[in-house]
């Protein structure tokens, strides 16, 4: 992640990529009161995000909306670009989930507009590069999709993202 405090949802993430789900939200239950307590805003938001990501797995996406967007406004009062791009395509993804591509696709441009195109900013393109192949999916604009697939996959491969690789791979077969 993109700071230390962020870290503190390490083991949430870990624990939701694996897809123990029980176990990232019993590490959820445990650290976000304690970071409550100690005023640790970053980790906070990083715990929401991911107690935001394992809503949507769990397909609870009020709730997952309620705590993601908790997490974008955290890492917009602290000026952390980084972590917003995490954010920002996490929101994206529910709410095309929900079907709310209007809405989806403000997100997506918000995410385009942080990223510069003078640095590298390493993967953190992919997931929103994702984003935008799975409108393009949900818009039935199968050459648009295909083309941000490849640069999705391309970007996982590059920095050896094989997680990201696996669910970019997911929903490509999807579209095909």
């Amino acid at each position: 992640m993109s700071c230390f405090f962020e870290d503190a949802a390490g083991i949430g993430f870990y624990y939701l990529r694996q897809g123990d789900w029980k176990r990232a939200q019993d590490y959820l239950d445990w650290a976000i009161p304690i970071h409550k307590e100690r005023n640790n805003v970053a980790a906070i938001g990083a715990c929401y995000y991911i107690q935001g990501n394992l809503a949507i797995e769990q397909k609870k996406y009020d709730k997952a909306e309620r705590f993601l967007l908790e997490s974008l406004e955290i890492c917009r009062n602290g000026g952390n670009v980084i972590f917003e791009l995490w954010v920002l395509p996490s929101i994206c993804e529910l709410l095309l989930k929900k079907r709310q591509l209007k809405e989806a696709t403000g997100y997506i441009e918000k995410g385009f507009d942080i990223l510069k195109p003078d640095q590298n900013w390493y993967g953190l393109a992919a997931p929103l590069y994702l984003a935008k192949a799975i409108l393009a999916t949900e818009e039935r604009s199968w050459d648009i999709a295909a083309e941000y697939f490849a640069k999705t996959d391309q970007l996982n491969r590059q920095y050896e993202l094989p997680w990201d690789e696996a669910k970019t791979n997911y929903e490509w077969s999807k579209m095909l």
